[in-house]
């Protein structure tokens, strides 16, 4: 049966196969319509051309503010939980226009993997990775294994078993990692153990200690290849410390970014080991520093008098 696209209607009829349909086919009951045969794509206010699912919005219905609903997921319950995706009808040019997922109810949002939970955003904005029941903005309980530093090198470590600041010679292998972090790591403070009753073998540093990488350290201005139109900044190149000597200000981490597959000097800097500076504890190397030179200008304004 072939039916050209014109207005009317049919009825008495049952079943209708029709090989050539020139127009919309409507039903007199569109919603209870509950079944539809195999698709092999479908468009909604556009039309399917590379994927298998198209929706567009018309800007003007639907609307959640600046967003469109594209979809919405409710449970059977009389008071449901609700989930919509929403696109954003402005420009992608503006940054600010963006895409939304979530639970228009004050529900959690879970993301998993293999049947199984894996991450938790709760509906109060906390985040648990490996955890239902996050403590805090972030936070972590899975378990992973990660290998500090190599032989010979110092390791830094803030301990959370027993609240206490350490130093160790790598390398060392933890079994239950919370986070890794490579970059930088911002808070408003850190607070780390100093109590001599943790702490062994102690004695005054005299100033020919420290006083070679005053002398012969090289403060540097450098730009990071990832980021090469950023500004200038200004420090020391880890290499040259450990040059110097200065193991204690040296940290090692593995890492297998391609910027470490290869060395000029496989002895300062290990292929597949990323060097960073320990900034931290050169404050300790300023002070000292600091009283040297103040000692020195003592010592010349009793000569001067």
């Amino acid at each position: 049966m072939r039916i050209n696209a014109s207005t009317g209607a049919i009825s008495g009829i049952t079943n209708l196969t029709a090989t050539n349909l020139g127009g919309f086919l409507t039903t007199s009951n569109q919603t209870a319509i509950t079944t539809v045969g195999p698709l092999t794509e479908l468009g909604i206010n556009t039309t399917a051309s590379t994927e298998y699912l198209s929706i567009k919005g018309s800007g003007s219905a639907y609307l959640d503010g600046s967003y469109t609903r594209m979809c919405r997921f409710v449970g059977s319950n009389a008071t449901p939980v609700e989930f919509q995706i929403e696109v954003n009808n402005g420009s992608y040019g503006t940054s600010t226009n963006a895409t939304w997922i979530g639970n228009i109810t004050a529900n959690d949002l879970r993301f998993g993997t293999g049947s199984t939970t894996q991450m938790t955003l709760k509906s109060s904005g906390l985040l648990g990775v490996g955890t239902s029941s996050p403590l805090a903005g972030i936070h972590c309980v899975n378990q992973a294994t990660y290998t500090w530093g190599a032989g010979g090198f110092t390791v830094y470590r803030l301990r959370t078993d027993s609240g206490i600041t350490e130093s160790t010679l790598g390398p060392i292998t933890y079994s239950v990692m919370g986070g890794i972090f490579a970059g930088y790591l911002g808070c408003e403070a850190v607070v780390m153990s100093s109590d001599r009753r943790l702490k062994q073998d102690v004695s005054d540093v005299s100033i020919s200690r420290i006083k070679p990488l005053y002398d012969e350290g090289r403060v540097k201005s450098y730009r990071w290849k990832s980021k090469p139109d950023q500004y200038e900044e200004l420090g020391l190149i880890a290499q040259d410390v450990l040059d110097l000597g200065y193991i204690d200000l040296i940290e090692m981490t593995p890492n297998d970014d391609e910027n470490f597959k290869s060395s000029s000097d496989p002895a300062l800097e290990p292929i597949g080991v990323k060097l960073s500076m320990n900034y931290p504890r050169l404050a300790s190397y300023n002070m000292r520093m600091i009283q040297h030179l103040m000692a020195e200008i003592e010592a010349l304004k009793k000569r001067c008098n």
